[in-house]
């Protein structure tokens, strides 16, 4: 019979008697042996559980935590972690590193960082400032952006994000033009509204319609229509009464100047006074005239012709007195005459006639009246002429 190497074991062959004995001894020593090999793993496994908390109160003692009943591999992991021969003299804090990662600063203990971890940061502009979050940052994060951030969105004289406003961009709110106010087909911007101009262009008109009138003493009214004029409108008022010939030498209207003379006439009656008064003659000498002075007063200009005609004549005859300043039938002026016309209409001269100075006392002519010899002894008729 065969016996097993290491534990003599009975292993009975074919041609063996099977003996009951000997599997209980096989049975035996099997069970001894088992008992001794549990022992020895009991002994290895108290001795391996002690120098694993050994093992564990080392690497703690050097700064990492472990402990006995940390598996062999993360006892393992943890030696390696331990700083080995360097005295660590960093200044970094706990806020200082992110948030889960261990560091050594000042000393041999491990520290654990809590800074937090923001990753990617998206921020909006507002009208205030915005907050960064305290932390880390990726490096993914970013600013949003506006494509309507824009020169043309903004108004003149306002910077947005360091983007100027453009200069033609206003506030129109305060605008108080109304399309009438504004030039046909032109265009305007009336509080954010764009507004077409219904203003009538009337830019060259010349003539007079659509123009009216109005007019008194000393000026006329020139009512164009409403709408826009520029330098080159005008209007022209005909008449054909405004030329130079109707208007008064030294007076202008409306930018003619005048060349005529004004003729000036009064006429009325006078009853001499006095009789043979005492003119002086056109040769110095006194000249007594029977019918005595017409006196005439209130002119408002100075007669340059004089006639006083005796209202009574008699005897188919004319008696007048004829004074003038200017050469009249080769006479020159500032002398009065008596001139008597006859029957025939011819002047005659007689008795009657006489020749006295109009500017000797007691005649006299100027511009508020005149005092001149009576052509008769009745109530004259008398026509005063200047110009």
């Amino acid at each position: 019979m065969k016996t097993t190497q290491n534990y003599g074991l009975k292993k009975p062959e074919g041609t063996d008697t099977v003996n009951i004995d000997d599997f209980n001894s096989n049975a035996d020593v099997i069970d001894t042996t088992l008992l001794s090999i549990s022992a020895k793993a009991d002994q290895a496994f108290q001795s391996a559980s002690n120098g694993k908390g050994l093992v564990a109160n080392a690497i703690t003692g050097k700064g990492v935590s472990a402990s006995g009943s940390d598996t062999f591999q993360q006892l393992a992991t943890k030696i390696s972690s331990i700083n080995v021969g360097i005295t660590p003299d960093g200044n970094a804090g706990e806020s200082q590193v992110l948030s889960g990662l261990t560091f050594y600063g000042s000393g041999t203990a491990k520290r654990t960082g809590t800074m937090a971890n923001n990753g990617a940061v998206a921020i909006t502009p507002s009208t205030s400032n915005q907050t960064i979050a305290t932390g880390y940052h990726n490096g993914s994060g970013y600013v949003k952006g506006d494509s309507n951030l824009a020169t043309a969105n903004i108004k003149a004289g306002i910077s947005v994000f360091g983007v100027n406003g453009k200069t033609s961009v206003v506030d129109t709110a305060d605008a108080t033009a109304t399309a009438a106010n504004i030039l046909n087909t032109k265009t305007a911007y009336i509080n954010g509204s764009k507004v077409v101009g219904t203003m009538t262009n009337n830019n060259g008109v010349t003539g007079l319609a659509p123009w009216s009138f109005a007019g008194a003493s000393g000026y006329v009214d020139v009512i164009p229509p409403a709408g826009y004029y520029d330098n080159g409108a005008s209007v022209r008022v005909p008449d054909a009464n405004l030329v130079a010939a109707n208007i008064l030498n030294g007076k202008s209207i409306f930018g003619v100047a005048g060349n005529a003379t004004k003729i000036n006439i009064a006429s009325g009656t006078a009853t001499p006074v006095g009789s043979y008064v005492s003119f002086t003659g056109e040769n110095g000498d006194s000249v007594p005239v029977m019918g005595g002075t017409i006196t005439v007063t209130g002119l408002t200009f100075k007669p340059r012709i004089i006639i006083l005609q005796d209202t009574i004549s008699g005897n188919n005859r004319v008696e007048q007195t004829i004074w003038h300043d200017v050469i009249l039938d080769g006479i020159y002026g500032s002398v009065a005459r008596s001139v008597t016309f006859g029957e025939s209409g011819k002047q005659e001269y007689n008795g009657y006639t006489y020749a006295i100075k109009a500017d000797v006392s007691p005649a006299y002519v100027n511009s508020t009246g005149f005092a001149l010899p009576s052509p008769g002894t009745h109530v004259a008729n008398w026509y005063a002429i200047g110009w």
